[in-house]
């Protein structure tokens, strides 16, 4: 029997206002974050519940954020931008970087999940 986080399929959707959205798992990755769409708020609970992506960050985003203990999305989805820059290892880059990872997920610091 397939999991739903083994489906692979694309889906294009309409919203009210015209703007086209993808939908895509595989492995946890998606894209087309839509607010009030029930397939990408289902994405996005699941990816909350997901460890970060290690093999996808830089050996200084790793380090800092086992250093703090931050091991999933929702750890660090939870964490404000101006918390983060208060913490030892998390300059401009790392930050810089951790955004990027977040955006693709449809997601961004200070969120209350």
């Amino acid at each position: 029997m397939k999991q739903p986080g083994d489906l692979i399929s694309a889906f294009l959707a309409s919203s009210e206002n015209g703007a086209v959205h993808v939908h895509q798992t595989h492995g946890g990755m998606w894209v087309g974050i839509e607010s009030g769409c029930a397939i990408c708020e289902l994405l996005r609970v699941r990816t909350l519940r997901e460890e970060l992506p290690w093999s996808e960050l830089s050996l200084r985003a790793e380090k800092a954020l086992l250093t703090h203990r931050i091991k999933t999305f929702r750890q660090l989805v939870q964490r404000t931008l101006p918390e983060l820059k208060r913490l030892r290892q998390f300059g401009p880059v790392t930050i810089k970087e951790l955004q990027r990872l977040l955006e693709g997920n449809g997601l961004s610091f200070g969120m209350r999940p």
